[in-house]
């Protein structure tokens, strides 16, 4: 599916983004350089940057996400959002 691109400033919780695995590959889930789409859980500014919040997979009836994790982005950077879930927004 095909997203928009905006800046990471314009990110709320309830978007549904492009989530880049940045890091060493790790659990079977998680391969270095992969994407997935992940729901955003929050936004927090810190020193200048915006950390956000996402989880992968669904949370039902207060079970964990399969994967939670972060990233960090400057305010002007671009994330690839795909779309926005209202009920998680509210």
């Amino acid at each position: 599916m095909n997203g928009e691109h905006v800046a990471a400033a314009a990110i709320r919780a309830g978007d549904i983004i492009e989530v880049t695995h940045r890091h060493e590959d790790g659990p079977p889930c998680l391969v270095a350089g992969g994407t997935d789409d992940g729901l955003v859980a929050g936004v927090e500014p810190r020193l200048g940057r915006l950390v956000i919040n996402w989880q992968l997979g669904p949370s039902r009836g207060g079970v964990r996400p399969r994967v939670r994790g972060c990233a960090v982005y400057e305010p002007g950077e671009h994330v690839v959002r795909i779309g926005h879930l209202e009920a998680v927004a509210a």
